[in-house]
């Protein structure tokens, strides 16, 4: 009896010494310790809505019941509780969790709205998204081939690497910097532009991919003159330590030679490109003076490089670049149909001379064609 009594009371010290003390950390780990919200900060897109969850927990994790209640709505916005949502997490109070709804205005805006259970709230940042780009503007909506064209849009800021689209096709970026970015469209792009990585001033760091409510219309070539040195047009002769960029969608199949005058009036070294979408093989001749493909021409460019490309010391006067058709005329692919592109780096002045015979490797690739 001692031995039973003695363990009862030991047992009764215990429980008395639970009862006063309790668990040092309840007051804390039981309470509401901090507001959740998921996700924390919005996105939605102009018009659109967006739903965000939250939740009171306490200190270990766990929810718990509250009240709920929107303290403060920003502009461009409206924020309203979802009765019928219900919790998520397995085992938790009805009352734990609740959804408010954030509907977007047609605005683009930076906005907010608050929440708050007790004592606690929570911001929730809003960034209401452009659907397009209704301050976009071009210089001129219509443009001639190959004439370049500024698109400015107040209120937004064009990345470094941002591209611009029309009709399918990438616009050749001259310049970007920053509010403005000046592109020679291809020949036929029509309708609005893609902008890509275009940012809004209140997101500067978020790149976005928008669409321009202004439309552009290029006509669709090709440029006239290209079957004779005599009527070659002219491509953009760059300064120094600038580019130019040039179009056509020549017609292989009437000539499989294609002329344009590049009148150089600084000497320097000119690195010049020639790119297509169509056909095995165009080869880019460069020749000192108008006439027949002659010796005189520089082929370096005439090899089965995709796209054809070299470099070239030039003096002052006009020199001719020939697109040549040799996937037509080897009984390959021909390049009827093609986009064509050249491109005129011009670097600071250097000595030297263009190379007045053609590269070996050209004769020894298509002799015949350069003794017709």
């Amino acid at each position: 009896m001692k031995r039973l009594l003695c363990g009862s009371v030991v047992l009764a010290a215990s429980l008395v010494l639970v009862s006063c003390n309790g668990d040092p950390t309840s007051d804390f780990r039981d309470g509401p310790s901090q507001i959740l919200a998921d996700p924390s900060v919005v996105f939605v897109e102009q018009g659109d809505v967006e739903e965000v969850v939250f939740q009171v927990i306490d200190q270990a994790g766990d929810p718990l019941a509250a009240t709920w209640e929107v303290s403060a709505t920003g502009s461009g916005i409206s924020v309203a509780q979802n009765p019928n949502h219900l919790p998520t997490t397995v085992g938790a109070p009805l009352e734990s969790e609740v959804q408010f709804i954030v509907t977007a205005g047609g605005t683009p805006i930076a906005s907010s709205f608050t929440v708050t259970s007790g004592e606690l709230s929570v911001e929730v940042p809003v960034n209401v998204l452009p659907t397009e780009i209704a301050s976009a503007a071009f210089s001129n909506a219509t443009p001639a081939l190959n004439e370049p064209v500024t698109i400015t849009a107040e209120g937004y800021t064009f990345m470094p690497d941002a591209a611009v689209v029309v009709g399918g096709d990438s616009a050749a970026i001259l310049s970007n910097d920053g509010t403005s970015i000046t592109f020679v469209p291809t020949p036929g792009a029509t309708g609005p532009a893609t902008v890509e990585k275009v940012a809004i001033n209140f997101l500067p760091d978020v790149p976005l991919t928008l669409l321009t409510t202004a439309e552009l219309t290029v006509p669709a070539g090709p440029v006239g003159g290209t079957t004779a040195p005599a009527t070659a047009p002219s491509l953009g002769t760059p300064a120094a330590g600038a580019f130019s960029v040039f179009f056509d969608t020549p017609d292989f199949a009437a000539s499989l030679d294609h002329w344009y005058k590049l009148t150089v009036t600084e000497a320097g070294t000119y690195t010049i490109s020639m790119d297509w979408d169509i056909g095995d093989d165009i080869d880019m001749f460069v020749c000192p003076a108008p006439g027949d493909i002659v010796a005189e021409c520089d082929f370096t460019a005439a090899t089965g490089d995709h796209p054809e490309v070299a470099d070239y010391a030039l003096t002052p006067g006009d020199w001719y670049i020939v697109a040549d058709d040799f996937g037509q005329f080897a009984g390959g692919t021909s390049a009827i149909g093609a986009l064509l592109r050249i491109d005129v780096t011009h670097a600071a002045p250097t000595t030297g001379e263009l190379r007045k015979s053609p590269s070996t490797s050209a004769y020894l690739k298509h002799p015949s064609r350069f003794e017709r």
